[in-house]
């Protein structure tokens, strides 16, 4: 088993880390291309759902930048939303544009979801990986005191 955060980062782990980086200042840029048209794209789609689908494609890739092995990966997903907020909001003021403000509430969903996936869920699931057996600490726990049988399941 390996662990969830690489002790020496493969150059692929880079390569999507930089990916991950790019495509979301590249989707923050289309974004407030589309928000600023007067009309609409893309055989009368509204702008406002092509710049909903494109803030989730955002929180994607920031989801990938928290979930990328590479140690303290997390904070460029953080400097990212928080560019993305700053910048929106400038917009808002200089713009007076409401509509915008998804835009700020979107990166702010996405520092928590980071939040919370690096606070709570990649710690358990580091002690489960961790072990050599694959097995939890309370499975292994429970095992040692005699409260746990394993069961081993052939297939023919």
């Amino acid at each position: 088993m390996t662990k969830i955060k690489a002790e020496h980062p493969t150059p692929l782990h880079w390569f999507l880390l930089f990916l991950c980086i790019i495509s979301y200042i590249v989707l923050n840029i289309i974004i407030i291309f589309i928000s600023l048209q007067d009309k609409d794209f893309f055989l009368n789609i509204s702008r406002y759902t092509i710049s909903g689908i494109l803030a989730q494609a955002q929180v994607l890739a920031v989801l990938f930048i928290a979930l990328n092995p590479i140690k303290k990966s997390h904070w460029f997903g953080y400097m990212l939303c928080g560019m993305s907020i700053v910048i929106t909001l400038l917009v808002i003021i200089s713009s007076r544009l409401l509509y915008a403000l998804p835009g700020v509430i979107t990166p702010i969903i996405s520092v928590f979801i980071c939040i919370a996936y690096t606070g709570v869920a990649e710690p358990r699931f580091r002690r489960v990986v961790s072990h050599p057996s694959g097995k939890s600490e309370p499975t292994l726990r429970a095992m040692s005191q005699g409260r746990c049988e394993c069961v081993s399941l052939e297939l023919s």
